[in-house]
């Protein structure tokens, strides 16, 4: 039923229950899976020695996100691959989600605390209205 899985993880308490929820599926399904953090964009810095040692800082700290989620996973994990993405989370997952075709999206209820989330709005919230497939929201 789905061949190819995304996974969106990031920091919060939820990106455990999310990759859990994702490798169950996964090993039932026989699916592939991609993880993907997404991390902030400095567009006005761009070009600037700032936002090279931004971009350096940021890049390294989510490939230790996604390293870790990976490790998570141990041997017995599904076939899984990392993309790293720069920007905002919800356009992120949606892009790539696209661009990897995937059946499958899943990520987790909360990410942001409640003054960001009436901000900038769910990532959830949009993914889960803008998605080419299903998503699937952990709790």
């Amino acid at each position: 039923m789905y061949e190819h899985i995304l996974v969106a993880v990031d920091e919060s308490d939820h990106a455990d229950k999310t990759l859990e929820q994702a490798a169950r599926l996964a090993q039932a399904f026989q699916s592939r899976m991609t993880l993907v953090h997404a991390f902030p964009s400095s567009v006005d810095i761009v070009g600037s020695p700032v936002y090279t040692n931004v971009l350096a800082q940021r890049t390294e700290k989510g490939q230790q996100v996604l390293d870790e989620m990976h490790a998570r996973l141990g041997d017995a994990g599904p076939q899984v691959g990392t993309e790293l993405c720069e920007g905002p989370a919800a356009d992120a997952v949606l892009s790539k989600a696209k661009e990897l075709e995937v059946d499958l999206i899943v990520l987790g209820s909360r990410g942001l605390g409640t003054v960001e989330r009436w901000l900038l709005g769910s990532v959830g919230h949009k993914v889960s209205h803008l998605a080419h497939c299903p998503v699937l929201i952990v709790r």
